[in-house]
């Protein structure tokens, strides 16, 4: 029995990657480890004070924070978070459970 293991594309940390990056960096590394990506992108924040007020669903800690940060109001802007409570990352991240295989993305 041959048992081919699919090589998967890494982060510079040497963990498989499961984020990548679609526009791509001038330089560097495309693909993120889920502890490297970076996060807290404004994409990803919404204000309970604009026109299109977007008020938090679910528990305050659990399901999404405030975003607090001195160029922002307090209580003024939120972000949802993962189950770890992490924001996620910018939009233009892809994400990929079982990560990249080298073959087809590298």
């Amino acid at each position: 029995m041959v048992n081919l293991q699919i090589e998967k594309i890494k982060c510079d940390c040497g963990k498989d990657a499961v984020w990548c990056y679609m526009p791509g960096f001038k330089d560097g590394n495309d693909y993120l480890c889920d502890d490297c990506v970076y996060r807290s992108c404004s994409c990803n924040m919404y204000s309970i004070n604009e026109e299109y007020r977007n008020d938090p669903d679910g528990e305050e800690g659990v399901d999404w924070q405030w975003v607090v940060d001195d160029e922002y109001e307090p209580n003024t802007y939120w972000q949802k978070i993962d189950l770890k409570g992490r924001t996620y990352p910018c939009c233009e991240y892809d994400y990929s459970e079982d990560g990249y295989d080298i073959d087809d993305n590298y």
